[in-house]
């Protein structure tokens, strides 16, 4: 009955993200469906997300965060088992509609991911693209104390609709650090076909999204079947752009397509929950809110959507984006609690660890089994007190 057995992307938060946003524009859905109906059932799916990393009391990470280890898993958990039916046969209706354009040859599309070693750049060039296959090589960079980078080959049927389900090409790796696993990307493409977002569908990751950055080196074009987007002012977005360093300096680098910068790299909305704003293209015959930039969501009534509505929209956008921050928040805090919480044998796989391990069972040994004495033994061994100071750090030291 449930319909993710049909695709398992459309149960990402991406997804549901994409959907939410193409209704402000497009509010219509199918035949016996409500919007009001499909919102309010939106509204209780994300009231009940609740979930915390640590518990203070006992010490010991509990359910969701520890169980579920990254957001998607948890929101696919709380969407198959949450009555939603009318959300899910919009959203079955939804990711059916063919996206704008899809995948070409050439496309070059940047991004990130999220995985266990934490955020991850990414990088998937699109090696070929047919009615029933498309090929891409997918290059990744982990920034840390020590660089690390990797590339292989994904490969995926056209799917149906905005389904996408990248799968590792076997023996495909071209370049492949220590320790690292090829991954899949399942995910959505938006209207526009200009971001491609969803789950990397593995135990200890998460959601990823790309953007295209153009065809063979060049900026892709704007699609002339569809006019695009007015601004609150009546201007319209740059296809694509970056903000400036002194606006945003993260987020400098990288590249938005018209109104896809979600949420606002600087915080400003404009005063309307969800919204962003954009570089427009001109100021000729348009009123924008700043000096070549303007707020993305028209008033209601340009876009023929109702402003409760509209509303009702901003706040479920706001809170997904929102329940993401919380959980890596929590992700962050109770792998902090854990690390506090390493034992006497994980402090002894420091350099000298065999030594001291050594040490201990000889001091047990001679000890006849007693524990309490060997460990006092070993305290007043002053060769092996030299050599604890020298190799571990105090905080190491008072746990041993």
């Amino acid at each position: 009955r449930r319909i993710h057995r049909h695709g398992y992307d459309f149960r990402a938060s991406a997804a549901l993200l994409e959907m939410l946003e193409e209704l402000k524009v497009d509010p219509t859905l199918p035949r016996g469906l409500s919007l009001p109906t499909v919102l309010k059932e939106a509204h209780s799916f994300l009231a009940s997300f609740k979930f915390k990393a640590h518990n203070t009391r006992t010490g010991m990470n509990v359910a969701d965060v520890g169980q579920h280890t990254h957001f998607e898993s948890y929101f696919a958990w709380i969407w198959d088992t949450s009555p939603v039916p009318n959300l899910e046969l919009a959203m079955q209706a939804w990711r059916r509609k063919p996206p704008r354009h899809g995948f070409e040859k050439g496309q070059k599309w940047l991004g990130q991911y999220y995985c266990s070693q934490g955020p991850t750049l990414l990088e998937l060039g699109i090696a070929s693209a047919t009615p029933t296959e498309v090929k891409a090589n997918m290059k990744f960079t982990v920034k840390g104390k020590q660089e690390n980078n990797g590339q292989f080959g994904l490969r995926s049927g056209r799917g149906r609709g905005r389904d996408i389900p990248f799968e590792p090409i076997p023996n495909s790796w071209v370049s492949r650090p220590e320790g690292y696993e090829a991954v899949g990307l399942h995910g959505v493409i938006s209207k526009d076909g200009m971001r491609f977002s969803g789950s990397v569908p593995v135990q200890g990751c998460d959601h990823f999204s790309v953007e295209l950055t153009g065809i063979g080196g060049h900026k892709p074009k704007p699609q002339k079947s569809e006019p695009p987007r007015k601004t609150r002012g009546g201007c319209t977005c740059k296809l694509s752009w970056s903000p400036d360093a002194g606006t945003c300096a993260t987020d400098s680098s990288r590249v938005f397509h018209e109104c896809g910068m979600v949420p606002p790299c600087d915080g400003d909305s404009g005063g309307m929950v969800g919204d962003s704003w954009c570089v427009i293209e001109s100021d000729e015959g348009c009123s924008p809110a700043g000096v070549g930039s303007d707020y993305c969501t028209p008033p209601s009534d340009e876009l023929g959507v109702d402003p409760e509505v509209m509303t009702s929209i901003n706040k479920l956008v706001n809170k997904i984006l929102a329940l993401r921050k919380q959980w890596r928040a929590e992700s962050n805090k109770g792998q902090t609690e854990k690390k506090k919480e390493r034992t006497v044998t994980e402090v002894v796989t420091a350099p000298v660890g065999a030594a001291v391990m050594e040490a201990l069972q000889q001091a047990i040994a001679g000890a006849g089994g007693d524990v309490n004495e060997a460990v006092a033994s070993l305290l007043s061994d002053d060769e092996l007190q030299v050599m604890i100071a020298q190799h571990f750090t105090d905080e190491d030291e008072e746990e041993l």
